[in-house]
């Protein structure tokens, strides 16, 4: 059963939602799309003065997008595939995606 399986996509959902549901700049913050590549889904969320970045791959292949702004990646605590910054460079895997902070 995948409910007994860490690795599952039970497990990674379930884990992911309980993760976004504390999360109150997710929750109640403002949204702002952006267009930094046609295969990645790029938007903002502000609240209370913090402002985070979030990049979907939306693609089966690797893609790069270049950040306007200094940001500090946020690392969760549960596995998932996530892009790596390289100076304002951030290489997503197929089907990951990039959280950061905003400084």
């Amino acid at each position: 059963m995948q409910i007994n399986d860490p690795t599952s996509s039970l497990v990674f959902y379930q884990n992911w939602l309980n993760w976004r549901a504390k999360q109150d700049i997710l929750r109640l913050g403002d949204i702002e799309f952006v267009d930094l590549h046609p295969h990645v889904l790029c938007f903002y969320r502000r609240y209370q003065g913090q402002t985070w970045f979030l990049a979907f791959n939306l693609s089966a292949e690797t893609q790069s997008i270049t950040l306007t702004e200094s940001s500090e990646p946020l690392r969760l605590d549960f596995d998932i595939l996530q892009g790596q910054q390289t100076a304002n460079v951030v290489n997503l895997p197929a089907h990951g995606i990039f959280l950061a902070e905003q400084k």
